[in-house]
């Protein structure tokens, strides 16, 4: 039988920017295996390598997202790239009470992962590919 994913891609996540959707699939998808890393008790050194992952592929997706909104002169750039900074910081935290002590991953931390994500995507990054394709129609 096939587990249910933790967190499933939805319709009402697509920005309609190929890369930022397609990387936020990917966040999604680490996302998954760090859950099932902790369900199934795969061991520390797993968990490590994942959480590592989740860090490194959201520093990077979130520097390519504010790249985008740069580039299109998005008035909301610093309150979004502020977000991004606090989640980012937020995430590292995580990492370092995991890495000293992995029984101290709970599910308390992936929920909060899981909520900010859908949040953000479904408020913030939504938001700005509104904004992003309103003004490119008036261009």
């Amino acid at each position: 039988m096939v587990a249910k994913e933790f967190i499933s891609w939805k319709s009402i996540y697509e920005t309609g920017i190929q890369q930022i959707d397609d990387e936020h699939k990917n966040l999604l998808n680490i996302l998954n295996n760090l859950h099932r890393c902790f369900i199934q008790k795969e061991g520390s050194k797993v968990g490590i390598e994942i959480f590592k992952n989740l860090i490194e592929y959201t520093k990077t997706h979130f520097f390519h997202e504010e790249e985008i909104m740069r580039k299109a002169k998005y008035p909301k750039y610093d309150e979004h790239k502020n977000e991004h900074r606090i989640l980012t910081r937020q995430v590292v935290d995580f990492f370092g009470i995991f890495e000293k002590q992995q029984d101290l991953m709970t599910a308390n931390m992936l929920e909060f992962l899981k909520d900010w994500l859908q949040y953000h995507i479904k408020i913030k990054d939504i938001e700005f590919s509104v904004w992003k394709n309103d003004n490119e129609k008036k261009a």
